[in-house]
């Protein structure tokens, strides 16, 4: 074989492998979207994103200025807790080629995180009250000003069920517990 066919050869394969590979990894992440994950951040980007190792072959999230709360400080190698808001195939960049036509480069795959979100808040709560990953109380509604106040309205079908009560926990060690992990964030919880 000629050397430019054996090159071309290698790259294909290598482009193959590089696919399958994404591919792999946008579905294990396709899988976390929407839950809690704990992720350790890497470095901060210019503009104040973060990136973040959520131990995906090689894929870093990202944890974009929107999504942190501005009551809370980042350093690198802390572990935090994230809600992943959003899992996606990264857009390529386009660029100019060797013959001077536009080409677009295939992109990996495109984490976005949060903290801010209410549904971070709804996670660590449905982690923390065992009677609303049960069912018998259920969250109606949050309202958040990240970094600030969370009002929460939760309600149940049960008669002989506190929802307020159930969901705060027994001197408030419950709610506490997510309050901690908000830096403190003041958090209400009220009946429906």
């Amino acid at each position: 074989f000629e050397y430019s066919a054996v090159q071309s050869a290698k790259q294909r394969s290598q482009q193959v492998v590089k696919e399958y590979n994404t591919d792999k990894v946008y579905v294990d992440a396709k899988a976390m979207e929407g839950k809690l994950v704990i992720g350790e951040i890497k470095r901060q980007l210019r503009n104040g994103d973060y990136m973040v190792n959520l131990n995906l072959e090689n894929t870093d999230a990202l944890f974009p200025v929107r999504g942190q709360s501005p009551r809370e400080t980042y350093e690198t190698q802390e572990k935090l807790k994230f809600f992943v808001e959003r899992v996606d195939k990264g857009e390529g960049e386009e660029r100019r080629g060797r013959d001077g036509q536009m080409q677009k480069k295939k992109g990996g795959v495109r984490i976005l995180l949060s903290r801010a979100s209410k549904d971070f808040i709804k996670a660590l709560i449905e982690n923390e009250v065992p009677e609303i990953s049960s069912g018998d109380v259920e969250i109606k509604a949050i309202a958040r000003h990240a970094g600030i106040r969370t009002k929460i309205a939760v309600d149940t079908h049960k008669t002989d069920v506190d929802p307020v009560g159930s969901t705060v926990g027994k001197s408030g060690t419950r709610i506490q517990t997510v309050m901690t992990e908000c830096d403190g964030e003041k958090i209400d919880v009220v009946r429906y």
